[in-house]
């Protein structure tokens, strides 16, 4: 990825509201140079440029300091980067990705009609010796990021962030179900009480059951 491509996606973030959440979670209180932004736009660049390290990203940000002006921020310092993904609250970035998240969905927010919501979760790598606390097998520690996807927006409608090792399950009663919409998922999520809670709404399922599934057929539906 170009620095002039990352300038242009940078140019698009909502800086006066980014600023306000920055205000409300104080994740900008103890800082004396790298701040929320500076922190934002270095692991943005991370997950787009594909860095696997913070030796990498400090090499690779730092390569053209001349855009960094453009950027509204400045050169990294692994060390720095280390600190800061340590100690700043996580909060606001989930906040600022709520944000981002609304932002794009709002010209399709006010459509239910024949909408369908994708649940699933993946699994994402976090640098070991900095995450001790997310350790989810002897060598590895990660997170786990459950998304609710509108295949037709190419958009998440919905968000949660946990340790890797929760269950997919465990997120059931959380989700912001609509009346009318169609929830499609796989078998991590064959729980009861979700299923009611779909069927309470308005709403329905389609879904793999498991092999060990116990039920009764009450209604055939045929559509022609």
């Amino acid at each position: 990825m170009t620095i002039s491509l990352f300038q242009q996606i940078i140019k698009g973030l909502p800086r006066r509201r980014i600023t306000t959440l920055v205000a409300t979670y104080e994740s900008d209180k103890w800082c004396k140079r790298f701040s929320t932004f500076d922190h934002l736009v270095a692991m943005i660049y991370a997950q787009l440029s594909g860095q696997t390290s913070l030796r990498d990203l400090e090499a690779s940000f730092n390569a053209s300091p001349a855009r960094h002006y453009h950027l509204g921020t400045r050169g990294v310092r692994r060390s720095t980067l280390s600190d800061a993904n340590a100690t700043r609250p996580s909060g606001v970035f989930e906040a600022i990705l709520s944000l981002l998240l609304n932002t794009a969905g709002a010209k399709t927010r006010n459509r239910v009609g024949d909408l369908v919501q994708v649940l699933d979760s993946t699994t994402l790598s976090l640098f070991a010796k900095t995450h001790r606390a997310m350790r989810f097998r002897s060598n590895n520690s990660a997170i786990k990021l459950h998304l609710l996807l509108d295949p037709d927006a190419q958009l998440p409608t919905w968000f949660q962030i946990t340790p890797a090792r929760l269950h997919d399950s465990r997120l059931c009663g959380d989700l912001p179900l609509v009346a009318g919409a169609t929830y499609v998922f796989d078998r991590a999520y064959n729980k009861a009480e979700f299923w009611v809670d779909i069927d309470a709404v308005g709403a329905i399922f389609v879904t793999r059951p498991k092999s060990n599934l116990a039920y009764d057929v009450h209604k055939n539906i045929h559509h022609q």
